[in-house]
């Protein structure tokens, strides 16, 4: 059975929430190419001495990886950081106002903030097509780079969702639901 949409559930069945769950998959592949890459690199360094640039490159990247993209995916799965003693108590409605203005006063501009500010040195990397600053690492630095726009913008976008459930939410077509944790990539 589903639940019903609700500012803190985004498993609404809404067609956009593939970005969510796309997100999601690449966070967890990433979290897991980092931990054998992480063990590979021990094993060869430790076992064989014979320790790789690139796959400690690697191993980097893919945390880079997992971090970006969890970062969105927290926030669409209400796990983000809280003050949940308040918040827990209060009622759907008050709920409802924090989530707007949390959402517009503060993730939007910090969102687009991450976005300006980080547009130079993405630019910058992609004209280069920069490669690992190790000497012997991988190539494609740049693509790495990119998700510090990646981020930000997967923010938005679920922060517009939310923005728009918490609308309908305070005009009484939702409820905030109580249980703020649960809610689904």
């Amino acid at each position: 059975m589903m639940d019903e949409p609700t500012v803190d559930n985004f498993a609404d069945g809404s067609a956009p929430s593939w970005l969510g769950r796309l997100a999601h998959r690449i966070a967890i592949g990433a979290t897991l190419t980092m931990l054998l890459a992480t063990v590979l690199v021990v094993i060869l360094r430790y076992v064989f001495a014979k320790p790789s640039i690139p796959l400690q490159d690697l191993a980097v990247w893919m945390h880079a990886t997992a971090f970006m993209f969890a970062i969105p995916v927290a926030l669409a799965k209400n796990r983000h950081v809280r003050v949940d003693i308040f918040y827990q108590q209060w009622s759907s409605q008050h709920r409802a106002w924090v989530e707007l203005v949390g959402a517009i006063f503060l993730l939007t501009p910090v969102a687009f903030f991450l976005l300006w500010s980080g547009w130079p040195s993405v630019t910058l990397s992609w004209r280069l097509l920069e490669g690992s600053p190790e000497t012997g690492g991988l190539p494609g630095y740049f693509l790495v780079k990119t998700l510090i726009l990646v981020m930000p913008a997967l923010l938005l976008w679920e922060g517009g969702r939310r923005l728009v459930r918490t609308v309908a939410a305070l005009r009484g077509a939702t409820a905030v639901r109580s249980d703020h944790r649960k809610g689904a990539c």
